[in-house]
């Protein structure tokens, strides 16, 4: 029916945001990633229980280039805060495994290691991410 097609288009706008917050990852783009990012977010969400323990990692990764788009561009709206307390809600419901990387994201923050998120690690394909990151924690 329309629901079944509807819905493939929202996967593929998932899988496009899902590759596109890829390569600005990888670009060290942060901002640009966050927006892909969460765009991702927004599509994944009207797909409800679907995929939902994919939407709780993509929730963390939104707080964490929330952070690293902030870092770069201090002009953008900060929402870590709010992808922040979203985030725990999720990793609590999905359990204990994901409560632990929501402690780790809320322990990379506070100690600067940005370099140690998640989003960073499972995205960044070379040395470049990294180094900018290092750039910018260096400047904060």
């Amino acid at each position: 029916g329309p629901e079944a097609a509807e819905n493939e288009d929202i996967r593929k706008n998932i899988k496009e945001r899902y590759r596109n917050t890829t390569i600005y990852v990888t670009l060290a783009d942060f901002p640009q990633a966050y927006d892909h990012c969460k765009a991702m977010l927004g599509f994944m969400e009207t797909l409800e229980n679907e995929i939902f323990p994919k939407r709780v990692s993509v929730t963390l990764e939104c707080w964490q280039l929330a952070v690293l788009a902030k870092l770069q561009r201090p002009d953008i709206q900060d929402d870590a805060q709010k992808y922040k307390e979203k985030a725990k809600t999720l990793c609590t419901i999905l359990g204990p495994l994901e409560l632990e990387k929501w402690k780790k994201t809320e322990k990379n923050i506070e100690g600067n290691n940005f370099s140690e998120f998640d989003t960073v690690k499972l995205r960044a394909s070379g040395p470049w991410t990294v180094e900018t990151i290092k750039k910018l924690s260096e400047e904060k």
